[in-house]
């Protein structure tokens, strides 16, 4: 075991038995945990768009709350699905959706606040649901305003069985991927020390009188020790020369008296062992994760969008009535959507979202038909969005303000909404002197 350690082939196969794991254990710990937070940041966006489908759908009127018996998420309506809602004030839930008749959902701790999102995670064990719950101030029609709490939950059992999956295929990978980069390295150190082998057998022929200097095109980096080599070789030769021709002339002037006394003169040389040692070369190993882009669940099913914008404008004032925001609409009649509404509402909710936050006052949406296309638009007077940060915003946790609550998610869905239907999202300046977010779909 010593001896094997003192090899340069035994340093770099322990340093890969050493490295390697370590490696490959702290990427695949760093992955499984980007793709939890990759799938819990998709669920509370989920989460999210069904409370906007519960407040576009909910009425109140005076003491009593009404739903309508059907909602658009199917999932609400099925026993046991997974998917829970409850809608409810300080006193009392004043309505839960099918779906739950027959499990309790957790309460939040929280008081209302409005304008208040929460998204809890699983504490424990014995916690089964992701929740997410959202305050808003309703404006009735009587002109009173009532706190109400939209709560959606999901069972986590479906995410940690789809983790566990990707665990299980995600280290099966990496062990393979290890064992085959093992492998590459072994052949990779047996081509790197090719040069080595080829200086001993230069020097054991040298050793055996077959040749006088190492020979050969070695590699840059062994240049150096065999010019230094050959260099000591061929001082040792004139040395011994040297010698040689100091008793050959020594012989020669003595040889006369000392015929007589003693016979002939003669000498001998000594050879020299010479070691040699190399520094280890290290190798850096790369690994790459490929992506899957899902694309829009689409049907071809023709909506008209003016419904589906005044839902979410009436529910937009309903949120953001303290801020006093003035909703414009300039809708052509005639404009149809071909695709799902829910793709439809999180769309223009999440644009729409966006503007009353970072907006001024005022928003404008707008939707007519260019050609084959249809051309939704969402302004604002606010900030604007500078050039140089458009791009910028539409990756995944990019915020270009700060100052308001959020994950940075909202635009990264749309345009994956966008780009699943064959769309464009432009952003340009708004005539109100703040942003205007322009998306363009194929009808």
């Amino acid at each position: 075991m010593t001896a094997w350690l003192h090899s340069l082939a035994g340093r770099f196969v322990l340093a890969s038995l050493l490295l390697l794991p370590l490696f490959l254990g702290l990427s695949g710990l760093a992955l499984e945990r980007s793709f939890r937070h990759s799938q819990e940041s998709a669920l509370e966006e989920q989460l999210k768009s069904t409370v906007y489908l519960l407040m576009g759908a909910a009425e109140l009127e005076g003491e009593q709350l009404w739903m309508p018996e059907q909602l658009t998420e199917p999932r609400l309506n099925q026993l046991n699905s997974g998917l829970l809602a409850t809608i409810g004030d300080n006193q009392q839930v004043l309505w839960q959706s099918a779906s739950s008749l027959a499990t309790t959902l957790p309460p939040s701790t929280n008081s209302l606040r409005t304008g208040q999102q929460q998204f809890q995670k699983p504490a424990s064990d014995e916690q089964r649901y992701y929740q997410f719950h959202y305050d808003v101030s309703w404006q009735q029609a009587s002109g009173d305003s009532r706190q109400l709490r939209f709560s959606v939950a999901q069972d986590r059992t479906p995410m940690h069985t789809q983790l566990s999956a990707y665990r299980q295929q995600l280290w099966q990978w990496l062990g393979g991927l290890g064992l085959f980069l093992l492998a590459i390295q072994l052949l990779i150190m047996r081509w790197g020390l090719q040069p080595l082998r080829r200086v001993a057998e230069d020097l054991q022929a040298i050793e055996q009188g077959e040749q006088q200097q190492l020979q050969g095109n070695y590699p840059r980096e062994i240049t150096p020790v065999t010019e230094n080599l050959n260099r000591v070789l061929e001082s040792q030769h004139q040395q011994r020369e040297r010698y040689r021709n100091t008793m050959a002339d020594l012989a020669h002037s003595l040889k006369t008296p000392l015929a007589v006394m003693r016979g002939q003169l003669q000498g001998d040389g000594s050879d020299v062992d010479m070691d040699q040692q190399l520094e280890r070369m290290d190798q850096i190993v790369r690994h790459q994760l490929q992506r899957a882009v899902g694309g829009s669940s689409a049907s071809h099913q023709l909506l008209p969008v003016e419904p589906v914008v005044q839902r979410l404008v009436s529910t937009l004032e309903k949120i953001y009535q303290s801020s006093d925001i003035q909703f414009t609409t300039e809708l052509d009649t005639n404009c149809q959507f071909r695709g799902d509404e829910a793709d439809l509402m999180e769309l223009l909710g999440n644009l729409l979202d966006n503007a009353c936050k970072y907006g001024a006052g005022k928003v404008t949406v707008g939707a007519e038909l260019d050609g084959k296309r249809l051309q939704l638009t969402v302004d604002d007077n606010g900030s604007g969005v500078p050039p140089q940060q458009r791009q910028a915003i539409l990756q995944r946790g990019t915020r270009a303000d700060t100052s308001q609550a959020g994950q940075g998610i909202g635009l990264a869905v749309v345009l994956d909404i966008v780009s699943g239907y064959g769309g464009e999202l432009h952003i340009e300046p708004s005539p109100l002197g703040g942003a205007r977010f322009r998306v363009v779909l194929p009808i």
